[in-house]
């Protein structure tokens, strides 16, 4: 009886910790939204739709843009644009 209980709460626990971790991963889409990553354009600060938004790679990473004008002009000097 002892070994039944331990096994009973061992399935308990892993069933708990699967919940969670599927609640972890993707806490939007059990309510059946999803989140939008958003960033920050870094020419004329808005925040946009990483999804959606023209994008470049500069130095390993990757800026997003409002619009493909930022996105010119952020190619034209990349470096005047990289703290912001």
């Amino acid at each position: 009886m002892k070994k039944y209980i331990i096994a009973v709460g061992a399935v308990l626990l892993l069933a708990i910790g699967l919940v969670w971790l599927i609640m972890q991963k993707e806490p939007s889409s059990i309510s059946g939204s999803r989140e939008v990553a958003m960033a920050k354009d870094p020419v004329c600060g808005m925040e946009v739709s990483k999804k959606d938004s023209p994008s470049a790679v500069h130095m390993g990473k990757t800026f997003y843009f409002k619009s493909e004008a930022c996105k010119a002009r952020f190619n034209e000097n990349p470096m005047k644009y990289m703290n912001n």
